[in-house]
């Protein structure tokens, strides 16, 4: 009403919610629990090699793409075994590339909160060490699908 001298009516409340309501700190980014992880692979532009990447999906649908790099050869993914070059590290994903002379095997490891994207490259069918090429973050705590 015209002239009415009472404040506004404002949104907030002096009702605390109970400690079990399950209210999380930040109610607008639910926590991520789990990550679901594709490999993408494409013929590079360059002919005879292949671009590889990451397609990271968490249950929302939110997805991200990461480049992983483009190696020499056709690559395909491989079943992701254990590789005494990784140490105690198990892979969680794996592609190999092989294309004339050189190629290269991609492992990604999970540490921590991160996939470390590892690389060797293959020449003359032996492997070389693997180095680090990237670190892919992840949701703190999530599983990895």
């Amino acid at each position: 009403m015209l002239g009415d001298p009472s404040p506004p009516a404002t949104a907030t409340s002096d009702v605390a919610p109970p400690e079990d309501a399950g209210v999380a700190a930040d109610a607008t980014a639910p926590a991520v629990r789990a990550v679901n992880l594709a490999v993408v692979i494409h013929d590079a532009p360059q002919a005879g090699d292949s671009e590889v990447s990451l397609a990271v999906t968490d249950e929302t649908g939110a997805t991200r793409n990461v480049a992983v790099g483009t190696f020499p050869g056709h690559c395909i993914e491989t079943p992701a075994v254990a590789d005494a070059a990784l140490g105690q590290r198990d892979p969680v994903i794996a592609v190999d590339c092989a294309g004339g002379e050189r190629g290269a095997r991609i492992r990604l490891v999970r540490e921590d909160d991160a996939l470390i994207v590892l690389r060797a490259w293959v020449t003359d069918g032996s492997a070389g060490a693997y180095n680090i090429i990237d670190r892919i973050a992840l949701p703190a705590g999530a599983a990895v699908n």
